[in-house]
């Protein structure tokens, strides 16, 4: 289909993006049907596509195609290109795209801005509904790949091409993101080149104040440990990703969690070993707990996420972390880490 599929727009590949995202990053958000396909809330497929089309519409002065036959004073527009320009001119003054994602996870939009959430979401959902679920696979001759679930807003997968994406969806994205650069070079009859296409979608939220949160949350206590060693920290200390940021970009609250600096060093881009993960188990879980009782609606969001349930259950999430971190070594042939 990637290859062969015949593409109007650039929705085709962005689908499997976010699918090849949520099968390395948020796994548990599938649910296993008993015939033996996967559903996804369409919500969070939604979601990352308007990180993933942000960067190529936030720059007025440079329009980027996005489909055939699209210009900047032509009549076609992309089918959500108005509901998210809205939203970013919304943010401009408030740190953009980086700044959205945080208000978003902090459910902290004022009116205006929800209102411009929820129309482009409203907008995006039929467009991923009607356009990629339906047609992809259709013009190569492969049938119909995806199906949707009306009453619960999930999108249908098969549970062989969801076992592709869990083991191959890191490589499967590298080459997603060259072939959008290319065909949107295409789209645009060459005024846009395939490497300042791809430079806008290697972009990602930061979440750089998330970082801060979470030192501010451990500063604030009395005496604290590192979560790795339980030496005794001061108030020199390091926040650590647990799954290193290299691996995930992820700064989600869980994942962040103080470490001794010297110690921290020497994990590096490293992910811990289950015997480890293990030992530190009630560390790992006490620190969840001083995050969620100081930013309590962010970590409930972000642990909602990991664990693909609502609510928190510090035992299940930290039981979901456990698996994902043998996921993430299985995918990558990652180095495993002990102090």
């Amino acid at each position: 289909m990637l290859n062969r599929d015949r593409k109007v727009a650039t929705y085709k590949l962005a689908l499997f993006r976010a699918l090849c995202d949520i099968a390395q990053t948020n796994f548990h958000l599938a649910e296993w049907l008993p015939d033996g396909r996967i559903s996804v809330p369409v919500h969070d497929i939604a979601e990352r596509w308007i990180d993933y089309y942000w960067p190529l519409f936030e720059d007025c002065a440079f329009f980027i195609p996005q489909i055939r036959g699209e210009r900047a004073r032509g009549h076609l527009r992309i089918g959500f290109r108005r509901q998210l320009e809205e939203l970013i001119t919304a943010f401009n003054r408030s740190g953009g795209l980086d700044g959205f994602a945080i208000a978003l996870r902090n459910d902290s939009l004022n009116s205006q801005q929800r209102e411009l959430v929820k129309a482009a979401f409203n907008k995006l959902i039929p467009v991923i509904k009607e356009g990629p679920v339906t047609h992809a696979g259709r013009s190569s001759q492969g049938g119909q790949l995806f199906s949707y679930e009306h009453d619960r807003r999930r999108m249908i997968v098969s549970g062989d091409i969801w076992r592709e994406l869990c083991l191959s969806g890191h490589w499967i994205q590298d080459a997603l993101i060259l072939r959008w650069g290319e065909l949107t070079a295409e789209i645009s009859r060459k005024t846009v080149s395939p490497s300042e296409v791809i430079d806008r979608l290697l972009r990602t939220p930061i979440y750089e104040r998330n970082v801060e949160d979470a030192r501010r949350a451990y500063h604030n206590l009395d005496s604290k440990e590192c979560v790795w060693t339980g030496r005794t920290l001061g108030r020199a200390f390091d926040v650590d990703h647990v799954l290193p940021f290299s691996l995930w970009h992820n700064n989600d609250l869980w994942n962040l969690l103080p470490s001794d600096p010297r110690v921290n060093r020497d994990k590096r881009d490293s992910l811990p070993t289950h015997n480890l993960l293990k030992r530190r188990r009630e560390a790992i879980m006490s620190y969840w707990s001083v995050l969620h009782r100081s930013n309590p609606i962010r970590f409930e969001h972000e642990i909602s996420r990991l664990a693909g349930t609502h609510g928190v259950d510090l035992s299940n999430s930290f039981n979901v972390m456990l698996e994902s971190v043998e996921v993430t070594a299985l995918q990558r042939g990652c180095l495993r880490w002990e102090p």
